[in-house]
């Protein structure tokens, strides 16, 4: 069986490439505002490596939502989130303290969850980078209230 990857991306100078990767292999691209996205394709695998962050915080729970729902029993959750001592902490995005991020995986399997400090280099010029690199999975098992009796 073969697998369809999900892509969306705000920027558009991408579509392009994506189009032509789709002509190929099983790629549907949309280009999307994550801040606008509430629903998204079921998923084994939801990946989101450097994006979330950059979605504003009133904006953030709803989207969070939506992938929460997306990923099948099984699934597995990779993604990227900034720290709340980022020095981009103070623009609009999400940026957590560890609690809220490990709250965001409430009900998931916590796989790994590592957290990074360090300074370093952005687009922007240099940058004291905070950051969280986690991955969880959706038991297999479905929850208590749906078990049968």
């Amino acid at each position: 069986m073969r697998s369809t990857v999900h892509a969306d991306d705000v920027d558009p100078s991408v579509s392009a490439a994506m189009a032509e990767l789709a002509a190929e292999q099983p790629v549907q691209h949309i280009t999307a505002d994550l801040a606008e996205v509430t629903e998204l394709p079921s998923a084994d695998l939801v990946l989101a490596c450097a994006s979330l962050p950059f979605v504003p915080r009133a904006e953030f729970d709803v989207l969070w939502d939506a992938v929460r729902r997306a990923l099948r029993r099984g699934g597995v959750l990779a993604v990227d989130l900034f720290g709340d001592r980022d020095d981009w902490a103070s623009t609009d995005g999400t940026y957590l303290a560890r609690p809220e991020a490990e709250a965001l995986f409430e009900g998931l399997d916590l796989l790994s969850m590592s957290e990074v400090e360090r300074d370093g280099a952005s687009f922007a010029g240099p940058k004291h980078w905070h950051t969280y690199q986690v991955i969880a999975r959706r038991s297999q098992s479905r929850p208590a209230a749906f078990s049968a009796r």
